[in-house]
């Protein structure tokens, strides 16, 4: 029994298919097939119900997998750990689904000072795995998961163009809203979840006339005036047109988090660019807007 054989079990029974762990380790399915025969006849027991093309774990196998998963972990870690002395050609997997712009700026700086650090960056949150190092997200259900920390907390406003008849009014109310055309992104975004919640707290439906893919349409569209759109106070500043008015219409937040691993190693590149961002959010908060 060695440490490969382990592997290609582990893989192979988070797929339950030898094709996909074969195509992930560059091997033929023989080779999966005959390992994990191997490892079978050295326990004594079998792990996979095998019928047809199929495999499937079990109780036995999802047993074992358990522990030595647990146990390839602390190997991992300890291998790591042991070799993390100097940031090095270190890579930081990223997922951000939120607050992007400040990330994007604090990853820029970060490869500055150390060139030979990469980032695997994803922005979207069903990309999130075992080997993700951080995650940057308002989303509160990851924090029954992954250490967290709050980055930012942000006044959700309403973007209206200079023309419109709410850039004028003393205070918005929620019939005025009930009558807006609203411009939202994309189901599935941060930005839209969090303009859901408010207007459901307000008890205004949303009357959304535009969904876009991309923040910069967002913003195009309210400064030609298509419709308004909420949005988080610091997220976009700086970005929005002239003639774009920023407005408030109660005491609504969103917070983003600093998630990272709560079991296992995490690098002394991701804990310093940890750092470097949440140094970063904390002048972009208090750097007042001109």
């Amino acid at each position: 029994m060695d440490l490969l054989q382990l592997k290609y079990f582990c893989d192979a029974a988070k797929t339950e298919n030898f094709s996909k762990t074969a195509a992930k380790h560059l091997v033929p399915p023989s080779n999966i097939s005959q390992t994990v025969s191997r490892l079978e006849r050295e326990l004594g027991v079998r792990l996979f119900d095998r019928g047809g093309n199929a495999v499937k774990l079990n109780s036995e196998g999802v047993s074992f997998y358990q522990k030595v998963s647990r146990a390839l972990a602390l190997i991992d870690e300890a291998c790591a750990e042991a070799t993390d002395g100097t940031l090095g050609n270190r890579e930081i997997n990223l997922v951000v689904s939120s607050n992007r712009r400040i990330v994007t700026e604090a990853i820029d700086i970060f490869r500055r000072e150390h060139p030979t650090v990469s980032f695997n960056i994803s922005h979207r949150s069903g990309d999130i795995d075992e080997t993700t190092d951080i995650i940057v997200s308002d989303d509160r259900v990851l924090k029954s998961k992954y250490c967290s920390v709050p980055l930012i907390e942000e006044k959700i406003l309403l973007a209206v163009n200079d023309g419109s008849t709410l850039a004028k009014k003393s205070k918005i109310t929620t019939e005025d809203l009930s009558c807006e055309r609203f411009i939202f992104l994309n189901e599935g975004s941060s930005l839209n979840r969090v303009s859901r919640s408010v207007l459901n707290n307000l008890g205004v439906g949303a009357n959304v006339v535009i969904r876009v893919d991309d923040p910069y349409y967002l913003r195009k569209y309210v400064a030609l005036g298509l419709g308004v759109a909420l949005t988080p106070e610091f997220s976009f500043r700086g970005q929005w047109e002239a003639g774009v008015t920023l407005r408030e219409i109660g005491d609504f937040y969103r917070t983003t988090f600093l998630f990272s691993k709560r079991e296992g190693y995490l690098s002394a590149a991701a804990r310093e660019f940890a750092a470097l961002l949440t140094r970063l959010v904390k002048n972009v908060v208090s750097t007042p807007q001109e």
